[in-house]
């Protein structure tokens, strides 16, 4: 399993104002993941985003781990 791991940015930002973040990190993530299967790697792969601080205090919602992913 290769963990992809990004800074978590309010969701208002993506969905509300276009910020491109996501979708950039997804593109990105999406090439280095086909270099890495023209080279004979096939492992399975996750994104998970991350905040550093309480952002339950800000009122904002982030994009955040995906609850189905376990350490």
């Amino acid at each position: 399993m290769i963990f992809f791991s990004a800074h978590g940015v309010p969701v208002s930002y993506v969905e509300d104002a276009g910020d491109p973040y996501r979708d950039q990190m997804e593109e990105c993530i999406f090439l280095i993941m086909q270099e890495l299967k023209a080279r004979g790697v096939s492992n399975e792969h996750t994104l998970a985003y991350q905040v550093r601080f309480d952002y339950e205090l800000f009122e904002l919602n982030f994009l955040e781990l995906n609850g189905d992913f376990i350490f």
